[in-house]
């Protein structure tokens, strides 16, 4: 059948999208419970020493050093990636050897050229005040390097 000039041709044509709409909510449904699931693997916390900042280029060939606090509080030093050595610090009556930790970590500054970054990994039981702690004996060694946090 041809069609005449003037005339328009009519579809009966209906798109149904039920079907998307229901795929869509359901991906939306998932990624938003699944999102509970997932942690932070690192945060980087800017403390370097005040007035002064880390350049990116002067931590290419340097060593970072790993400080792993354990859930029976004992402490673990890894240095990375020159040297795969670790020290392991007991803890003392119950409680976090932080004095033996700057210790160790004084140690390990002297015989390392040259140390970037310094990561502290937490168990995620520890509570905030011993990773500040922490922290904080680790930036009174090293008040220039780049510390970031991580283990969550």
């Amino acid at each position: 059948m041809r069609m005449r000039k003037g005339q328009t041709r009519q579809s009966d044509f209906h798109l149904n999208i039920v079907p998307i709409v229901d795929c869509l909510t359901i991906l939306i449904t998932f990624m938003l419970a699944s999102g509970v699931y997932l942690s932070i693997g690192l945060l980087q916390v800017g403390v370097a020493a005040p007035g002064e900042s880390v350049n990116p280029t002067q931590l290419s060939d340097s060593t970072s050093i790993d400080v792993h606090m354990k859930f029976d509080r004992s402490l673990v030093i890894k240095t990375n990636p020159k040297k795969s050595e670790s020290v392991s610090i007991p803890p003392e009556a119950r409680n976090w050897n932080l004095n033996k930790l700057q210790q160790t970590l004084q140690s390990v500054e002297q015989q390392l050229n040259k140390v970037g970054q310094v990561t502290l990994v937490a168990h995620k039981e520890i509570s905030y005040e011993h990773i500040i702690e922490a922290m904080n004996v680790i930036k009174k060694v090293f008040p220039k390097n780049q510390v970031q946090l991580g283990g969550f």
